[in-house]
């Protein structure tokens, strides 16, 4: 009996002894592995995109990034780390946060703010219209006022801007050979608000659950790069409503005191 507790013991040591093994195998595995699959872009050889997260919680936060087609990437691969580290010695002058990953192709140059304002003293682009109450409509109903602003997108001066987007687009397209319609570009606006404060004229609109945003996309070529973004945003008409709780509050306070009359009354 003895020797058969004893075997038992062995054998579960031994299962657990292999199961850890096969675990640390794993995470090992995982932390070593880099993701080489790289985008795969359709018809394009090259994505430039825009992200403008207005989180009124963390602050704000945009970034500027450059995404290469897989394919295309692992075919020109040296010559475009070359121009991406070009690109990243520019954007870390201006104080940007930037990360290149040369297995995929792609750059990210970020900035971060902790309020609206700190963003809006550093950079010239808003993005969103609430910020400086200028709308170019307003629409009025009853209980409800929509306030609609139109812009461009920041792609706008692509051809002049040598700074950022610009500069993204004449070192990593330009000077990488790559033509103007094989490029994409991309506006993505992030807002803590769904369509029922916050609609645009988006072409998709997601949820990200890490950032807590609805995010915005804006896809077009550089033949239309400037293309027109509407933002509206619907707000509770508080002159009606304050109107209504009034009334109501009147109401509340009439109809006891109404009640309170009668009785009296009957009773003289």
């Amino acid at each position: 009996m003895k020797r058969v507790k004893y075997f038992v013991f062995i054998m579960i040591v031994l299962l657990l002894a292999c199961t850890m093994a096969g675990c640390l195998y794993n995470v090992s595995n995982s932390e070593n592995t880099q993701d080489t699959s790289g985008t795969k872009l359709e018809n394009s050889n090259a994505m430039i995109s825009f992200y403008n997260y207005v989180n009124y919680g963390t602050g704000r936060y945009f970034a500027y990034k450059l995404t290469y087609d897989s394919s295309y990437f692992q075919k020109k691969k040296t010559v475009l780390v070359s121009l991406l580290e070009e690109l990243e010695s520019s954007f870390t002058g201006n104080g940007f946060k930037v990360t290149i990953n040369d297995y995929t192709g792609e750059l990210t140059a970020s900035m971060s703010f902790a309020t609206t304002e700190d963003y809006l003293r550093a950079t010239d682009y808003d993005g969103f219209a609430i910020e400086n109450n200028s709308f170019d409509d307003i629409k009025r109903s009853l209980f409800y006022v929509d306030y609609v602003y139109r812009m461009t997108t920041p792609f706008t001066d692509i051809d002049k801007d040598y700074k950022y987007i610009g500069r993204i687009y004449s070192v990593g397209c330009v000077k990488a050979g790559i033509a103007a319609e094989e490029v994409i570009l991309q506006y993505v606006f992030g807002t803590p608000y769904s369509n029922r404060t916050l609609k645009t004229n988006a072409d998709k609109i997601t949820y990200s659950a890490e950032n807590r945003l609805y995010l915005h996309n804006f896809y077009m070529s550089l033949k239309d790069c400037n293309r027109e973004i509407e933002i509206t945003q619907h707000s509770p008409n508080t002159t009606v409503w304050y109107a209504f709780a009034i009334a109501g509050g009147a109401i509340v306070f009439l109809v006891p005191f109404t009640v309170y009359l009668v009785k009296r009354k009957k009773k003289e």
